[in-house]
């Protein structure tokens, strides 16, 4: 998909990470292509899962105030010189869920969640998000289309999803983890709170003030393993303040 500005003008990587801190940071004015670009590929998106509105806007990204966080995937036209092509997004956010596997066991767990994801059809067949090693059997998708499910399917060999109530969606591999990594984690009422499904000791995604390549721009480069998030205990400072301020773990 073309779109007529350098965005190489604006941006440093190939994967670029926008949040409503960076696109508050930005001079719309001055920089056009950066609005259009994301609501092209979240129009693109809309009309591939039918949806009556895009899940994701510009307006959507610079108003939202749960840390989402857009990696933009372009390259440069080299035909022309000021044009750009890009590629698709993916849409993520950490949030903490409470998930059952196929055999009704229970977790909480606050992974990397996809709330939009689109490659334009032209690029879906050059490996693009398999070169740059997105491993998304260690995701939670929110609501996803059956275009989505099957794109993973085909791309990914992942079947078999695991619906939960919330219409969120993990794949067997994802709790595989879970289980492995159970034994280092008490259990709540029967509940598993393991949260340690991604190894790795870089910035978490929905910091404000996380590196610029962070987590999931590590995942796309390929380069670095989703960060845990580690929840408080309860008994000590931190999960009494959540307990009596939230009734709950903080989730951020």
């Amino acid at each position: 998909m073309e779109i007529p500005v350098d965005l190489s003008s604006i941006f440093k990587d190939s994967v670029q990470r926008l949040d409503s801190a960076a696109v508050k940071g930005m001079n719309v004015k001055k920089n056009p292509g950066v609005q259009r670009a994301i609501d092209m590929v979240g129009q693109l998106s809309a009309e591939a899962q039918s949806l009556k509105k895009p899940l994701t806007t510009f307006d959507k990204l610079l108003e939202s105030e749960d840390n989402q966080a857009i990696y933009l995937m372009w390259k440069k036209n080299e035909a022309k010189t000021n044009a750009s092509i890009v590629i698709g997004f993916l849409k993520a956010a950490r949030r903490k869920l409470y998930l059952n596997d196929a055999k009704g066991k229970s977790f909480v767990n606050t992974p990397v969640c996809i709330l939009d994801f689109y490659v334009h059809p032209s690029f879906q067949k050059q490996g693009y998000a398999m070169h740059e090693k997105v491993e998304p059997i260690q995701c939670a998708f929110d609501k996803p289309s059956t275009l989505l499910l099957e794109f993973l399917k085909k791309n990914y060999k992942l079947e078999n999803p695991v619906w939960q109530s919330t219409n969120f969606v993990a794949f067997p591999g994802f709790f595989e983890s879970l289980t492995k990594k159970e034994g280092d984690h008490p259990k709540a009422n029967g509940v598993h709170t393991n949260s340690s499904v991604f190894d790795g000791s870089h910035s978490e995604l929905t910091s404000p003030r996380a590196c610029e390549k962070d987590s999931v721009g590590g995942l796309i480069h390929g380069d670095q393993k989703m960060d845990s998030k580690v929840e408080a205990a309860k008994d000590s400072p931190q999960g009494r303040k959540n307990t009596r301020d939230f009734g709950h773990q903080s989730i951020w």
